[in-house]
């Protein structure tokens, strides 16, 4: 399934999903989590549309993906992931939502973004 998102090869992605492979499973980076670094927004939606309960996924230090995608810079990513359900709101174990990771890394293009949702 990594060399499938790697390569953003969607059509051996779902191939592999209906036959059972797993997008969080393999290493410390899953499938998933790698659609969001490379802003893979397609990978990301077949995944969403297999198990929608993906987008809730969050990582050791309380990151969801909208976390990991403010860090990215990452707009179009964090567009679908607030469009399939995630909570912008939500806060990691540093009490930082996704909005202050964007502000303090200077991703102007998804802080504006960020802020038009939360209003």
């Amino acid at each position: 399934m990594h060399w499938a998102v790697s390569s953003q090869n969607v059509e051996t992605m779902k191939a592999l999903l209906e036959s059972g492979a797993n997008p969080l499973g393999g290493s410390d980076e899953t499938p998933v989590s790698m659609c969001v670094v490379s802003d893979f927004a397609r990978g990301l939606e077949i995944f969403l549309d297999h198990n929608s309960a993906l987008v809730f996924e969050e990582d050791f230090e309380g990151n969801t993906l909208l976390h990991v995608a403010a860090a990215q810079g990452n707009l179009e990513v964090a567009q679908v992931l607030v469009e399939r359900g995630i909570d912008h709101r939500a806060v990691n174990d540093d009490e930082e939502t996704a909005l202050d990771i964007a502000t303090s890394l200077s991703h102007q293009h998804l802080v504006q973004y960020l802020q038009s949702i939360t209003k």
